[in-house]
């Protein structure tokens, strides 16, 4: 599942994160969850204790375990390469991963920010499902290829790629937020050309694909199958959970205020310094403070360049002063600052209305926003 970090509501606001094990991988940070590992154990014994024994005839108990262990190592590895596939196709198209987090019953690959063009959606939903039907692929042909050789790990190799085939096609279910649902909504978006009502017609579409299953459930129950009754039963009432925890996301719209991070009236840059510093001082390198006088803003100074000179006093930040140029602010009556060909310096810029500073805003959830009032993306 892919998640830009704007759709948890979002931009300006500063948070602190909480605290994952993590480490880096072809250049993206993986976070895990500190249960993670519980389930793995779990579901090793799960497949030790009630599925491999069922499936094949061994004498030696901990072969079972040895194939359970091994099976539910590589299911994770599975969850890992299906949002390794989003957090490639978005480094394609220049979208920032701010991190792959594995956790309980999956895996996100959050965007830094969302993409502004709905064909970029489409690409990176797509990409994980996608990813996982070739991952699928590969370990049965490596299950084709071993079975001559060693059964045992054929039947370990089947299995995993029939994981991979399931968290495909569960994936590709157009229900929001799964990643059907998100290239539901890009497709939507692509006809409408209106991110707002792309939105509003993939919930109501999720919905109604709701209800057709609970429909098929009853008609099974009384002309078909009970047993399928129940699974189907089951899949609605998890899907009813999956769209109710993406429905924010889908009618969310923020208004411009909801948009900027509010500096109480006072610009001075180190005022703006002491507060981001006093939310989360991770952010200061990823933000611009304006220099204003009183013709507007006049120079500009990047975060990164006070990491370690931040407590200097006023006067001597003239020497870290920076031209102001395309991509170190908004002005929201200038198309020309937020056009998609702008290329930000910075994440956090500050942004104008008719002239004044109304705070810093997240450059690119900020253009996002104005473009979808004030321009077909």
């Amino acid at each position: 599942m892919v998640h830009s970090d704007e759709e948890k509501a979002h931009s300006t606001k500063i948070k602190k994160n909480s605290r994952w094990y993590n480490f880096n991988l072809v250049g993206f940070t993986i976070t895990i969850d500190p249960m993670m590992p519980l389930i793995v154990v779990l579901v090793a014994w799960l497949l030790s204790e009630r599925y491999y024994p069922q499936f094949m005839f061994m004498h030696n108990r901990a072969d079972y375990w040895i194939m359970g262990g091994v099976t539910s190592l590589l299911l994770t590895v599975s969850i890992l390469v299906h949002e390794l596939g989003h957090a490639i196709t978005a480094r394609y198209y220049d979208l920032p991963i701010e991190r792959i987090h594995l956790f309980l019953l999956g895996g996100m690959a959050e965007l830094r920010h969302r993409p502004i063009r709905a064909s970029h959606e489409l690409m990176v939903a797509i990409a994980g499902p996608t990813t996982s039907m070739l991952f699928a692929g590969m370990w049965y042909v490596l299950a084709t290829m071993l079975e001559p050789v060693n059964h045992v790990v054929s039947i370990v190799a089947w299995n995993v790629g029939l994981v991979n085939l399931m968290l495909g096609g569960f994936n590709l279910v157009p229900v929001f937020p799964l990643d059907g649902g998100r290239a539901l909504r890009a497709l939507i978006w692509i006809k409408k050309k209106r991110y707002y009502r792309a939105s509003q017609a993939t919930y109501l579409a999720g919905k109604q694909i709701i209800g057709l299953l609970f429909i098929v459930a009853i008609v099974s129950y009384f002309f078909y199958d009970r047993d399928l009754t129940f699974w189907l039963g089951l899949f609605g009432l998890y899907m009813m959970y999956t769209i109710f925890s993406g429905r924010k996301e889908l009618t969310y719209v923020p208004k411009i205020e909801d948009l900027v991070l509010d500096l109480e009236n006072d610009s001075s840059p180190r005022s703006i310094i002491e507060h981001i510093r006093s939310k989360d001082e991770r952010y200061l390198p990823r933000t611009i403070i304006p220099i204003i006088n009183g013709e507007g803003l006049e120079h500009i100074v990047y975060g990164h360049d006070l990491t370690t000179n931040w407590n200097a006093d006023e006067s001597s930040l003239m020497e870290i002063y920076k031209p102001v140029e395309a991509g170190t602010f908004v002005e929201i009556e200038n198309l020309e600052t937020y056009d998609p060909q702008v290329s930000y310096k910075a994440d956090f810029v500050p942004v104008f209305q008719n002239g004044d500073m109304m705070g810093l805003c997240d450059a690119h959830e900020m253009r996002f926003w104005l473009l979808e009032q004030y321009r077909t993306l």
